[in-house]
Order: structure tokens, then C-alpha cells, then sequence
């Protein structure tokens, strides 16, 4: 009888030992873990301060794959190297966490085209309703391709505030940013996009756009016959 209790006991302390082991062990995983969470954004910073430390592409990656929303926005800021900011947005733009709309609005006016093309897609992807006047005031934008970009973002917002100046867009220059604002309007929808869309496709064909705009008419004939509410 006396033999078993000790066994017993020596069972009870031997889990006891081994639950030590394993709590101290993982208490030392988490510590590192937010360790380097804090390294990570004291990098950042540093960087951003104009310190030694510098921000790269890898950076932003991991930051990317971690989800790291605030150390993405930072990374916005990142003056040195364009590309660094390009991915940030890009990803921002994936992550799809609201908060990085009021800074990526703000990099709306980012020194480089390549960077505003991707903070416009990015908003473009976030589809909140805040970022419709500034990307409509990015449609007079000097680069093409961010004007493009720009239209493109307020065809996924869907909002009858960017018609009209998606409208004006149509006589852009660019026949790429043209198509862009025709797709964009027909996204949204709205019927006072038909006739400057039916000038539009007269000189410039594309089958996406009049498959759109058939389907823009037979719903303005519907509701004008009473077919539907709209």
C-alpha cells in the first residue's frame, strides 16, 4: 500500500514537473514572440526617423503575411525607397482593415505615380465611401495610369457621386483610362451614363463596355414600361 502512494506521488510530481516546464516554455515563446512584434515596429520607426535601420520589400512582406496593419501604414511613410511604399499599399489594399483608409487617402499624394496607382487600387479594394471625393480629385491626376487606377477604384465604389466626373473622364486622351471610366460607370449603373457611352463606343469599340450598355438601355426601357421599380 505504502509503495503505491509513493508511486502515486512520484506520478503527481513528475506532471507537475513536466506542466512547469511546459508553462515556463511557453511564457518564454510568447515573450519572444511579442519580443520581436516590438523589434519589428521599433525597426520601423527608427526607419522612419531617419535612424540606421532600413525598411525593404522583405519587410513589408512579412509584415504582409502577419497582418501587421499599423506597421504596414508606417511603411507608407517610408520615404526612401518607393517600392517599399508600393508594397505597403498593395497590401493594405488586401488586408481590406479600414484603418488604412485615411492613410492611404493621405497617399493620394505621394510623390511617385506608381505608388498613388496602387494607394488608388487599394481604396479601390477597401470600398469605403470616405476615399469618393478624393479619388475623383485623383481623375485630373498628370499620369495616366494613376487616372486609370483612380477610375477603376470608383467603379468598385459604386457611388452616383464619381457619374458625372467619370463622364468627363470619357474625352480623357488616354484610351485606357477612357475604358477605364466607361467600366467604371457601367459598374455603377447609372442611366446618364448611356449616351456619352454610346459616343464613346463609336470611335472606340469594346465589347465589354456595349454588353454593359445594352444591359444599362434594356433597363432603362423596363422601368420606362413599368417592368420594374428602378
Amino acid at each position: 500500500m505504502s509503495g503505491s502512494i509513493v508511486m502515486v506521488g512520484k506520478y503527481l510530481y513528475c506532471s507537475v514537473f513536466i506542466f512547469d516546464m511546459r508553462f515556463d516554455l511557453l511564457m518564454g515563446l510568447g515573450a519572444n514572440m511579442g519580443q520581436q512584434s516590438e523589434n519589428r515596429a521599433e525597426t520601423v520607426k527608427d526607419a522612419l526617423d531617419g535612424g540606421d535601420m532600413v525598411l525593404t520589400e522583405v519587410d513589408v512582406e512579412r509584415m504582409r503575411k502577419e497582418r501587421d496593419v499599423e506597421g504596414l501604414i508606417n511603411a507608407l511613410k517610408y520615404k526612401w525607397k518607393m517600392t517599399v511604399r508600393f508594397d505597403a499599399a498593395d497590401a493594405l489594399g488586401q488586408i481590406g482593415d479600414l484603418r488604412a483608409v485615411e492613410p492611404l487617402i493621405y497617399a493620394l499624394k505621394d510623390e511617385d505615380r506608381i505608388v498613388k496607382e496602387a494607394v488608388a487600387r487599394a481604396l479601390g479594394e477597401l470600398k469605403d465611401l470616405k476615399a469618393v471625393e478624393p479619388l475623383i480629385q485623383t481623375l485630373e491626376d498628370e499620369y495616366s495610369r494613376v487616372r486609370g487606377a483612380a477610375a477603376w477604384a470608383l467603379g468598385e465604389l459604386d457611388d452616383v457621386r464619381a457619374v458625372e466626373p467619370l463622364i468627363k473622364v470619357l474625352k480623357d486622351e488616354n484610351w485606357g483610362v477612357r475604358l477605364d471610366a466607361a467600366r467604371a460607370l457601367v459598374k455603377i449603373g447609372d442611366e446618364r451614363a448611356i449616351e456619352p457611352l454610346a459616343q464613346l463606343l463609336e470611335d472606340n469599340y469594346d465589347i465589354t463596355v456595349q454588353e454593359a450598355l445594352w444591359d444599362l438601355e434594356n433597363r432603362k426601357r423596363d422601368r420606362e414600361l413599368g417592368l420594374n421599380s428602378k
